[in-house]
């Protein structure tokens, strides 16, 4: 049976239309009305597709209106479908060790919630499948496929759609309750989607298709950029002749009219000029046109268990889910951006924030409470160093109603009334330039209860206790996120410092937990990053500014790239992924830097 007919026949029996074969290469079809009414055909048709038709039979082909019907018509159906995977092993225990091995709290721990245990939810998964149109001087269509995980309402790497799913149209476990969306608390558990849930992971399984055409684009925008910059440069050289010229007979001529006549044409040349130079900017702008074709709607029965992520200040309920299929512990996702992350944060108002500058806020100064941007609102400054203090941690002072931190409590009405304005941050200088001069702070005036700190250790200094032999340097390299983590360690030994680098809204940003606890001059800093061409090498210059401060051998050094905890490789040397290299990215990260930092 060739495609056409397979196509043909397969279409009328699913329109709801009868099909019988009364003879060889002959099939009596009743067409269903609306297909009829569409295609102006008779209900009742012999069909045939051989070349030679019997007689009374009607020869079909890729071209007849019947045909193109009936195209039209699947085309304005998505085929979507619903589909179940059964063949999944629902035996997992340990999830609780497992989680603490997968996920990083850097300022809490995991443990099991009182009286729980392992139990099992049918989860979905969502593909749907893209026809993305790349327009630029010409068009480009491609077809991507995009996963979403339902119930955490975050797009799902490393599944294609070539990839073989054990899939069958009936569920075998109907007795399982269907989970909860946790990104709609109020949202009751059920098969059905609500449209505007839809709505929502749709608009995310565009960006994530957006995503992964990452190196089409960037290779098709480069192509862009290099024909605008030749067609920039010919519209210059010819209306930059064109105006040298009238420029030219303007100065010879003394003919007051004939002056201004060859003035007209200038100006009407270099409004051209500006015309023509706009089109070309419009002909090369990148465009991206996405078209859902159909999605599907997978089943997947999961295991969980619920756990609790706490500190001192806050707690946190959440859910370890164990994916059967692929055999992986699905990562928690952050409560502000619901992007998926395996090392996160608990704000002192219960919830889990990644180290995004879009999610997190500073810390405390006082009682180094975490804040997610979710609870900025909690935060507030001091009157004299403008650094970030709590409500719970302000203190007010009594005589002038300012609240400022503990370190500078008595500086709030010191300067005749006023706070005393004390600089505690400089900006980094960029690297190649020269260091910009830092004004000493004003001295506070001497009170009894103050006492004289001693100098912090310089930055490239490490204890003697730690300047051994035995030391090594991981460094992670995370291809989701633009961050690299540093971890001074033993062999065989837990960890002695960890340092990490992240590419925020205005600079990137230095986190470090050490030795030298708050003393340590690299926590908390914010340098301004390279142009794409010198980032690599700002970016190895502070991790060999971290060999020396440890006295740690280039020779024991490992450089690992990867997504997340299980799936890092080795590399050769220090590769920055292309979200360390986004143009846009670091232009906008370098002028708020400036904007922010540049003045102080």
């Amino acid at each position: 049976m060739s495609e056409l007919e397979e196509f043909v026949l397969g279409y009328i029996r699913q329109a709801g239309g009868i099909v019988e074969p009364p003879a060889y290469g002959v099939y009596e079809a009743l067409l269903p009305e609306d297909l009829a009414r569409r295609t102006r055909a008779s209900p009742f048709q012999r069909l045939t597709f051989v070349d030679r038709a019997p007689e009374g039979a009607t020869p079909l082909g890729y071209a007849h209106p019947l045909v193109e019907g009936m195209v039209e018509a699947a085309l304005e159906t998505p085929a979507c479908a619903r589909f179940y995977m059964n063949q999944v092993r629902l035996e997992k225990r340990g999830l609780a060790e497992l989680g603490r091995k997968a996920f990083s709290f850097p300022n809490a721990r995991l443990v099991e919630s009182p009286r729980a245990s392992e139990g099992r939810a049918l989860f979905h998964l969502l593909q749907v499948n893209f026809k993305v149109a790349l327009v630029t001087d010409e068009k480009r269509e491609r077809f991507v496929s995009a996963w979403m995980d339902v119930q955490g309402g975050y797009p799902v790497e490393g599944l294609t759609a070539e990839m073989h799913l054990p899939l069958e149209s009936e569920s075998r476990l109907p007795s399982l309750p269907v989970a909860a969306l946790r990104w709609r608390p109020g949202h009751p558990p059920g098969d059905r989607l609500p449209p505007e849930a839809l709505a929502t992971l749709l608009e995310g399984a565009a960006q994530a298709a957006m995503e992964e055409l990452g190196d089409a684009v960037e290779r098709l925008q480069t192509r862009a950029a290099r024909y605008l910059e030749l067609d920039r440069a010919r519209l210059e050289q010819y209306y930059g002749e064109m105006e040298a010229d009238l420029a030219r007979r303007m100065g010879r001529t003394q003919d007051e009219p004939r002056r201004a006549a060859l003035r007209g044409k200038l100006e009407a040349t270099q409004a051209e000029r500006a015309a023509k130079l706009a089109d070309v900017e419009a002909k090369y702008r990148l465009r991206l046109e996405f078209d859902p074709i159909n999605l599907a709607l997978i089943a997947i029965p999961k295991i969980q268990l619920p756990v609790q992520i706490e500190n001192r200040h806050a707690r946190a309920e959440r859910l370890l889910i164990w994916d059967p299929w692929r055999h992986v512990l699905e990562p928690l996702a952050c409560d502000v951006c619901r992007q998926p992350r395996t090392t996160l944060s608990l704000c002192a108002e219960g919830h889990l924030f990644c180290n995004d500058a879009a999610c997190a806020a500073p810390a405390c100064v006082d009682c180094k409470r975490l804040y997610c941007q979710g609870c900025a609102s909690q935060l507030t400054t001091c009157e004299v160093c403008q650094r970030p203090v709590c409500r719970k941690s302000l203190i007010r002072c009594d005589d002038c109603g300012r609240g400022a931190c503990r370190q500078h409590v008595s500086l709030c009405h010191a300067a005749g009334g006023l706070p005393l304005k004390i600089q505690v941050l400089a900006p980094q200088p960029e690297v190649g330039a020269e260091p910009l001069p830092i004004a000493p702070p004003p001295e506070p005036p001497k009170t009894k209860e103050k006492k004289s700190v001693a100098a912090k250790p310089p930055r490239h200094e490490a204890p003697p206790a730690l300047r051994q032999s035995s030391l090594r340097l991981d460094v992670q390299i995370s291809t989701r996120e633009p961050l690299i983590t540093a971890f001074v360690h033993k062999v065989g030994r837990r960890g002695v410092a960890y340092r990490s680098w992240e590419l925020v809204k205005d600079g990137v940003l230095v986190r470090c937990d050490c030795e030298k606890g708050l003393g340590c001059p690299a926590g908390g800093s914010i340098f301004l990053p390279a142009l794409p061409a010198q980032i690599e090498a700002q970016l190895g210059a502070e991790i060999e500014m971290l060999l020396d401060e440890y006295d740690i051998s280039p020779k024991r050094i490992q450089y690992l790239v990867g997504s997340g905890p299980e799936s890092f490789r080795r590399a050769p040397r220090l590769v920055l992924p292309a979200r360390w290299k986004d143009e846009a990215r670091l232009v906008a990260a370098r002028a708020a830097f400036k904007a922010t930092y540049g003045k102080k």
